[in-house]
């Protein structure tokens, strides 16, 4: 299948997009440039700002008419999925799938099932932190290393999409720091909600 996925929002959905396109890529889909060329489309979406949802409720309306010529699949995920998934089938009731965040690493399967009549997939208990970030041909690469907040400031949805904070654990990030050296990435960006809360297993960011 040829995937189109378009990326909307902070650097966080940027890394968690180039890990679900090493999952399709890796199980022999195609990942294209123009979502004229594709059979599916994944919009990664994003809720901190109203001009972030009324961009993307756009968008859907130029990949509803593409879909009526085409019968092209339309996944949506990132933090709209995980905020307003009703309101969103009651408003655009074409979307194939509507993903949670905890579910993007099950994207696969989404896509696999893609015909299944189930149109908001169930939200996973935790967040699981991909184990590849990378992005081909790219000097520069984000590896999340934590993800959520604790702090709930009234002006911010995040702890409300992105959920408690979870740091990933030490070990994991070095392999994946590892792996990028090897592929020649030179520039490194460490993300996540709240990255100097990083705690894992009494570690802290300043010893990471």
């Amino acid at each position: 299948m040829k995937i189109f996925i378009e990326t909307h929002g902070c650097e966080l959905n940027k890394a968690e997009s180039s890990s679900m396109a090493l999952i399709l890529k890796g199980a022999g889909h195609a990942i294209v440039n123009l979502y004229s060329d594709a059979d599916a489309i994944i919009i990664n979406t994003c809720s901190v700002r109203e001009s972030a949802e009324t961009k993307i409720f756009g968008q859907l309306g130029i990949y509803k008419s593409y879909k009526d010529k085409t019968g092209a699949k339309i996944i949506l995920t990132g933090c709209m999925a995980e905020q307003v998934s009703n309101d969103l089938l009651k408003k655009f009731p074409f979307i194939d799938k509507i993903v949670p965040n905890n579910s993007k690493h099950d994207i696969l399967k989404i896509i696999d099932d893609i015909n299944s009549k189930e149109q908001i997939i169930s939200n996973n208990d935790n967040y699981d932190f991909f184990s590849s970030h990378y992005e081909p041909s790219n000097i520069e690469n984000y590896i999340p290393i934590q993800n959520g907040c604790n702090n709930f400031c009234s002006y911010c949805i995040v702890p409300y999409t992105r959920g408690r904070e979870i740091s990933r654990s030490s070990v994991s990030i070095l392999q994946e720091l590892k792996s990028a050296d090897e592929k020649g990435v030179k520039i490194i960006t460490l993300l996540g909600q709240n990255v100097n809360s990083y705690s894992h297993n009494g570690e802290k960011f300043q010893d990471l």
